[in-house]
């Protein structure tokens, strides 16, 4: 457990939504946005802390009301540096969503991945390391997987599809060997 908390207040920065970090000794501090120039409307959302107080989430924003084009990829934040790190996405995507981090700063989530065929959305789960990127984890054997926790050796678990617009099913991928097994498989 983390001497922190992290979470979603109802509004930061002209009312735009904005993850925040809460010690007993340094209260409450909104975390940001990736700031810059992204667009007319800049969110952020935390999702996992770990026992250092790095969190993991997403932030993002919708760059033109026009073409209504959007940017929305995870993020690791260290408290100490106060820096808002973008960890990318898979190739191929413009979305990815940070939800769990271990005590490495190994951050898991998932990437949106153009649509499969007849239409179904993709989402592949991936791992971010610090200066080796994302990882793509693969699916069970659909479209769509999403890791959801991170142990301290690497190993995710998450939600997969066995097809496209299967149901989904638990996962675990294990970091030693590679391999994304269907923890629902009899």
């Amino acid at each position: 457990f983390s001497s922190h908390d992290v979470g979603l207040p109802g509004g930061g920065l002209a009312g735009t939504p904005h993850a925040f970090s809460f010690t007993a000794g340094g209260g409450l501090v909104d975390i940001g946005t990736f700031g810059g120039s992204h667009g007319l409307y800049s969110f952020s959302s935390a999702y996992g802390i770990n026992t250092s107080g790095h969190i993991a989430g997403y932030a993002g924003s919708w760059r033109d009301a026009v073409t209504n084009s959007f940017f929305q990829h995870g993020f690791l934040y260290r408290p100490e540096t106060g820096v808002m790190v973008d960890i990318g996405s898979l190739p191929g995507s413009v979305q990815s969503f940070g939800y769990a981090i271990n005590d490495a700063d190994q951050v898991t989530g998932y990437s949106r991945l153009a649509d499969a065929p007849g239409g179904f959305a993709q989402f592949h789960a991936f791992v971010y390391t610090p200066g080796q990127g994302l990882l793509d984890l693969g699916t069970l054997g659909g479209v769509t997987s999403e890791g959801r926790a991170i142990n301290s050796q690497g190993d995710v678990v998450g939600i997969s599809t066995l097809s496209p617009g299967g149901v989904n099913r638990a996962f675990i991928y294990r970091a030693s060997t590679g391999v994304i097994s269907d923890l629902d498989r009899k």
